[in-house]
């Protein structure tokens, strides 16, 4: 894994070493937001990306609603109609020291029909951190030691 420290972020953010993700920084906003994609020739193509939010600080009744907040948003991002929104649950969960929600869901990603993952969770007394994952249809499964070796190492600075 590499870890990289994202000081503007406040985060340790971990990637896959072998084969080496491709990584970079951007913003939306004022956010800065961590890229990262799978190299080519692996299979299944994945790309992934981190958004902190560490100076936006939230207890726990106002957290939930930041978190459906979000989820409506990558909704709309991902162009899922209101319609379907109402089949995906909304499940309690928590990577390392983030804990609190995330959705799965199918939509259609530069053409082509794709798993996607959002998870939006925070420390207590720490801004939230969204982070999202996407790959092929039906290929979401065979990421799950990249999440967990990623999602589960990012950390408060």
């Amino acid at each position: 894994m590499v870890k990289h420290i994202e000081r503007e972020m406040g985060l340790e953010i971990w990637t896959e070493h072998n084969p080496l993700w491709y990584f970079e920084r951007r913003y939306i906003g004022r956010n800065p937001v961590f890229l990262a994609q799978s190299p080519p020739k692996v299979y299944p193509p994945a790309s992934m990306s981190v958004i902190s939010y560490a100076n936006q600080s939230n207890n726990d009744a106002d957290f939930k609603e930041v978190a459906l907040h979000a989820f409506n948003e990558g909704f709309t991002h991902y162009g899922v109609p209101e319609i379907e929104r109402v089949d995906i649950y909304l499940q309690p969960k928590q990577y390392g020291e983030l804990k609190g929600f995330e959705i799965n869901f199918n939509a259609t990603v530069h053409g082509l029909l794709a798993d996607v993952k959002i998870f939006i969770g925070r420390k207590e007394d720490k801004g939230p951190v969204l982070l999202q994952l996407y790959t092929l249809e039906g290929k979401m499964s065979h990421l799950s030691e990249q999440i967990r070796r990623s999602w589960t190492n990012i950390r408060y600075l």
